[in-house]
């Protein structure tokens, strides 16, 4: 199950249907803290998080992923920082996409991290 997390519905809703209709089940939240419910109360094999959001931003939540659940894939996106600069700051701990997002890359780089992570 994927999980994405992005404080602007619109852009978050495009991301999960894209996924849908390859196939994947996906739950969505508005932010950080409502991420964190749903991982609580689910298993997801990926989270697809924006950087920039209220409440715990994308880094954050981040870091609060890899301390309880070190397993789980994480792919960061943010038009606000270059994928050299998120090279630095993720130190591998999780994957970037640059915004605007093509989808084609988008559903390549899912399908990686879901197969890399089972």
């Amino acid at each position: 199950m994927i999980l994405i997390v992005d404080d602007e519905r619109h852009a978050c809703h495009a991301f999960a249907e894209i996924l849908r209709l390859e196939g994947h089940e996906v739950m969505e939240a508005e932010d950080g803290v409502a991420a964190l419910i749903l991982l609580d109360k689910h298993p997801f094999d990926l989270v697809i998080t924006d950087l920039v959001m209220p409440n715990i931003n994308g880094l954050n939540l981040l870091s609060r992923i890899r301390v309880r659940w070190p397993k789980t894939a994480i792919l960061l996106m943010s038009a606000y920082l270059s994928p050299e600069k998120a090279k630095i700051v993720l130190d591998a701990n999780a994957e970037f996409i640059h915004k605007p997002i093509d989808p084609s890359a988008f559903k390549t780089t899912v399908q990686r991290l879901l197969t890399k992570s089972n």
